[in-house]
């Protein structure tokens, strides 16, 4: 179902992920069943839709005893610290491989992380103190200024 376009519009938007398609399918589907449960309709024509199995890499979902396992195999400095605040924060690939020492910033007893994110749009995300803490240690004398290439959690 990769390359999937729900509703061909022809507006030129690129076609939905295999993900976003199978939700909407999920929608229509329970509407329809719906609707004949209540008597609506007398026939469910969704309950002829089969819907795709999921791939085997949405399969493979880690346990947090897991993904905190990986995190402490880590080596120590950069790296461990990366995937504490990809786990920790919620944080896209993609956001942090745009942060800077400068969207860092404190709060009582901890901070938060300004990320810029999916189109466009900024958010500011708390940090706990223990992560927030090793952030620091991390920056030691690195600089904030926000430049391109510059200042980035290297």
């Amino acid at each position: 179902m990769s390359g999937c376009v729900l509703a061909g519009d022809g507006t030129g938007r690129k076609p939905l992920a295999a993900a976003s398609v199978n939700l909407a399918l999920l929608a229509v589907k329970s509407l329809l069943s719906f609707a004949q449960e209540t008597g609506y309709i007398r026939y469910n024509v969704g309950a002829a839709v089969s819907l795709p199995e999921p791939d085997e890499l949405a399969q493979c979902i880690l346990t947090p005893e897991e993904v905190w396992s990986l995190i402490d195999h880590a080596p120590a400095g950069r790296d461990r610290v990366l995937l504490e605040v990809l786990y920790t924060c919620g944080v896209r690939r993609a956001e942090a491989a745009g942060l800077r020492w400068c969207d860092l910033q404190p709060r009582p007893e901890a901070g938060q992380i300004t990320v810029f994110g999916k189109g466009g749009k900024s958010r500011a995300v708390l940090v706990p103190a223990v992560l927030w803490s090793d952030l620091l240690e991390l920056r030691g004398g690195a600089t904030a200024p926000r430049t391109p290439k510059t200042a980035s959690l290297e």
